[in-house]
């Protein structure tokens, strides 16, 4: 199999591609043949060796401790553990490997079960491994963390990126009004994830103040915190 690697903590240049054995196949793990992976601003972090105290955990010189470039991914079963119940040869899936090792560049990954879900036939392998990382932190600091409810006002600042695309959504799915900020040239990409009602470049229509601001800056991680404006979520 081949396997982008991290030499060495750097830009893209400290990546290479190399030809690896194919990884033993455990009883509750499935092996992908893959199609599609993204690359999030978590695999940057990996990448640069950023936040320094990241070195601690992984390696100070490179991260060894994990398999390879790469978290989120989709593509198709093509072996299954003893254990398996779930998932068939064949199934099309998608899911965030951040959790068991990253590698996710690779021709063929090992994966638990568990961090893997059926890929819906009109999504394509592309769309898929784009989604995992980026939707699940959005739906962490609105959902769960944020609490937001329906009938509050949601502030989105950087909603043209991954995870704030996505906190546009789930917003509007919550029921929240929501209100997103991004640069001129990014209004016609937001376009199709806001209301036809409330289109990307029409301010808003009241001074009403927001229940929450989910702030997208990349990290994939949330928390919140309370502010004299109400919640201020950063994703």
């Amino acid at each position: 199999m081949e396997s982008v690697q991290i030499d060495r903590y750097g830009d893209a240049g400290c990546l290479s591609v190399r030809t690896l054995d194919e990884p033993a196949l455990g009883p509750a793990e499935v092996r992908l043949r893959v199609r599609a992976c993204s690359v999030n601003a978590a695999d940057l972090h990996m990448l640069h060796g950023t936040p320094w105290p990241l070195k601690l955990a992984m390696g100070w010189s490179r991260p060894h401790r994990i398999r390879g470039f790469g978290a989120d991914v989709a593509g198709v079963v093509e072996a299954v553990g003893a254990s398996i119940t779930r998932l068939r040869v064949g199934d099309e899936v998608f899911g965030d490997l951040s959790g068991c090792g990253f590698g996710a560049a690779a021709s063929s990954v090992t994966a638990p079960e568990s961090v893997l879900v059926h890929k819906p036939a009109s999504v394509s392998f592309e769309a898929a491994a784009a989604t995992p990382m980026a939707a699940a932190t959005a739906q962490k600091g609105l959902r769960d963390v944020g609490c937001l409810a329906a009938g509050q006002r949601l502030l989105v600042v950087g909603a043209s990126g991954g995870v704030g695309s996505f906190a546009v959504q789930f917003g509007r799915s919550l029921g929240a009004e929501v209100v997103a900020v991004a640069r001129a040239e990014k209004h016609a990409a937001l376009a199709p994830t806001t209301s036809s009602r409330w289109p990307a470049t029409r301010p808003p229509t009241s001074r009403r103040p927001c229940s929450a601001v989910a702030a997208a800056i990349g990290v994939a991680a949330a928390a919140s915190k309370e502010t004299p404006a109400g919640l201020c979520t950063s994703t």
